[in-house]
């Protein structure tokens, strides 16, 4: 799955380094939670070793009331958990 197969169908919350939504992709019939953080905040707070380490978590976690984590992007603006 890449970044641009991506469609945003609704917004689904917000937070202070970013928001997630509700995605769904153009090639699978499947939908998706993207967080969206926002790198500017995250350096202003120095955050980055928590978006880091909320990879990391995600990368290891595998329990049925959590979301599975698929991948990681990055733009100029922001990184995006999957």
């Amino acid at each position: 799955i890449f970044i641009d197969d991506l469609i945003y169908v609704d917004k689904l919350g917000s937070g202070n380094f970013g928001e997630v939504f509700l995605v769904s992709s153009l090639k699978e019939n499947n939908y998706y939670a993207l967080k969206v953080l926002k790198k500017k905040k995250l350096v202003e707070n120095t955050s980055e070793k928590h978006a880091k380490e909320e990879k990391k978590i995600h990368e290891q976690i595998c329990f049925p009331f959590i979301m599975d984590y698929f991948r990681t992007y990055k733009d100029h603006d922001n990184i995006y958990f999957l």
